[in-house]
């Protein structure tokens, strides 16, 4: 082939440029959208301007708070999209985002480029994506609708808080389970995270969100937050379904105990106000769906396991063991494993309770001051 011939790729790649620089968006009819980013797709959704295209089409069908027309396009992977059926379906603008900067250049061959910075590491994304209402509706010639959209938006949020106040005596943990032992956790710096803050709910986990292909958390880590209500973001994967159900490890977690769990349909955590609206919709109706006599039976259970874990303080410390209550059972001196038989001992509410050489291998100074 020639250097520089004229392909079909090339001509229709011309063409699709020549057709939208054409076309001033608002001059009098609906613009023709295509969304490479789902954040993006679900603006322009919620705006009652649907894209003629999007990317990953199937699985957006599956993820997204507002499903695809019939007979959008699709698109192909989000960060390797088809070019030429995005030529094909000659849009007058492509909605983008930061995650998809490395292929901008190549999209504004084919159309204009609308993209906004939306999820930042450490920065909370929910203002940007609401922000991208009257972005968008501006950009498109249609202000109204972004206003209507987000007034709309806000309204919606605001009832839901109404709802959700019985519910603020506890903070909320929310998590994806990657394996038997390991969850993605939500921070403030999140979508679904952003979303409880608007529900006038606390947020429990103290660090920035902890989201990767691999699930980097331990689940032990949710141990740290005893008295938070545990929210599961989505479907538990197949294969760590068993082992969470019959792990010693989650069942041992205080808000599993206490029956202080609730999970939610899958959902797209990095998707636009659309998505926030309808986790915070999900997660409402999930807290009221908990029968008032079964809430009352939860916190009972609290009350009893804070009890129980005060006295357990209480004796720790009667046993001048607390500079040693972290340290596994097995780094404990003889001494000091000889203080937490007793101590284990005392957790029982027993009238009588027969001992034999307990003295033995404890230190004298220390029997002393027990015995004070």
């Amino acid at each position: 082939m020639v250097r520089g011939a004229l392909t079909r790729r090339r001509l229709l790649a011309a063409g699709g440029c020549t057709l939208a620089a054409s076309v001033v968006l608002g001059a009098g009819r609906a613009p023709r959208l295509a969304a490479i980013d789902w954040a993006m797709y679900e603006t322009a959704q919620a705006l009652g301007h649907a894209p003629v295209a999007a990317a990953e089409l199937i699985r957006l069908r599956r993820e997204t708070a507002l499903p695809p027309a019939p007979g959008t396009v699709d698109l192909g992977l989000r960060g390797a999209p088809n070019l030429e059926a995005l030529s094909l379906v000659a849009p007058d603008l492509v909605l983008s985002s930061n995650y998809y900067g490395f292929i901008e250049a190549q999209l504004e061959r084919i159309a204009p480029v609308f993209s906004r910075d939306l999820f930042i590491p450490g920065e909370a994304p929910l203002p940007r994506v609401e922000a991208a209402l009257t972005a968008l509706a501006d950009r498109i010639g249609d202000p109204a609708a972004g206003q209507g959209a987000l007034d709309t938006y806000l309204s919606a949020l605001q009832d839901l808080a109404t709802r959700a106040r019985p519910f603020t005596d506890r903070p909320v943990c929310l998590v994806q389970i990657g394996d038997a032992r390991h969850v993605q956790v939500f921070g403030v710096d999140s979508l679904f995270g952003g979303a409880l803050s608007r529900l006038g709910l606390a947020n429990a986990w103290p660090e920035g969100t902890r989201f990767g292909f691999n699930a980097p958390v331990p689940i032990e880590r949710l141990a740290d937050v005893p008295d938070a209500r545990i929210v599961i973001a989505g479907e538990i994967p197949l294969a760590a379904r068993r082992d969470i159900a019959r792990g010693a490890l989650w069942n041992a977690l205080p808000a599993v105990a206490g029956g202080r769990v609730i999970q939610l349909p899958n959902g797209n955590p990095f998707g636009g106000a659309p998505s926030a609206q309808r986790f915070a919709a999900r997660l409402v109706a999930a807290l009221e769906a908990v029968p008032a006599e079964q809430r009352a039976e939860f916190e009972r259970a609290a009350a009893r396991e804070a009890e129980v874990r005060q006295k357990a303080l209480d004796v720790i410390d009667f046993l001048k063991l607390g500079h040693v209550k972290n340290e596994l059972a097995g780094n404990l001196s003889g001494g000091q494993k000889k203080l937490l038989e007793l101590g284990r001992t005392m957790m029982v509410d027993a009238k009588i309770v027969l001992l034999d050489e307990v003295a033995a291998g404890v230190n004298k100074t220390l029997l002393n001051d027990l015995a004070a």
